[in-house]
């Protein structure tokens, strides 16, 4: 089978040989403008709720217990620093590379679907790490399920953790002091200020597990139980 050397996620639905590509064949992934724009409205959406000062469970509120608790300012911001670090505790060997790339793409794919939140700056960081082959170094196992591998990810936007990058396995900005990613020239995005939404999806990591077990499996292999409605 041949998979496409460059994947454009647009209007159409992305296929799991799609996410293969990507994942295993590192196939180039790029966004369409049509969904960039649902990414910046999304953002924009959450923009107005902070601007209104409208209480929004998560993004300008505490978590949990502390739901009812009011944030501004950089209490926002450290919210998403301290989600990130919390939710990143998983345990045991990494994932291989080519299981994170597909959470990571599959992640990408879902916030195509502009409801989100995120900054535009997150999603274009995460496809610098897929088409610059930087891997961050996901533990396979983690009590908060799903959330942790989205959480190691996105914790390398932080620099922290390590990343694996052309055979070798690299530790994150946060441990060494260098402000640089492992391809010369660039910053870690999110060093210095991360923000709200934090990149923590349940549909990232679900459905991905369905079309990338279906290629790996070669049958035909039923994801239905992988996915939700």
């Amino acid at each position: 089978m041949s998979f496409a050397e460059r994947i454009i996620i647009a209007d159409a639905p992305v296929r799991w040989q799609d996410v293969v590509a990507v994942a295993r064949h590192g196939a180039k992934l790029e966004l369409a403008p049509s969904a960039w724009a649902r990414i910046e409205n999304a953002q924009a959406i959450v923009q107005r709720i902070v601007s209104s000062g409208d209480r929004a469970y998560g993004v300008n509120t505490g978590l949990g217990a502390l739901c009812n608790v009011s944030l501004q300012d950089e209490q926002l911001s450290q919210l998403s620093h301290n989600t990130l670090l919390s939710h990143a505790c998983g345990v045991g060997t990494a994932l291989s590379d080519e299981q994170t790339r597909a959470i990571m793409c599959a992640a990408i794919i879902n916030f195509c679907q502009g409801r989100s939140g995120l900054q535009r700056k997150v999603v274009e960081a995460l496809l610098t790490l897929l088409n610059q082959h930087i891997t961050p170094q996901v533990p396979k196992q983690g009590s908060v399920g799903y959330l942790t591998h989205m959480a190691h990810i996105s914790i390398s936007l932080l620099g922290v953790g390590q990343v694996s990058y052309r055979g070798q396995i690299m530790p994150g900005a946060g441990q060494t002091g260098c402000q640089g990613w492992p391809v010369p020239g660039q910053r870690y995005p999110l060093h210095d200020r991360p923000e709200l939404p934090v990149p923590g999806r349940r549909h990232s990591v679900e459905p991905m597990g369905g079309r990338y077990q279906r290629h790996e499996l070669r049958g035909p292999a039923r994801p239905a139980r992988c996915l939700r409605p």
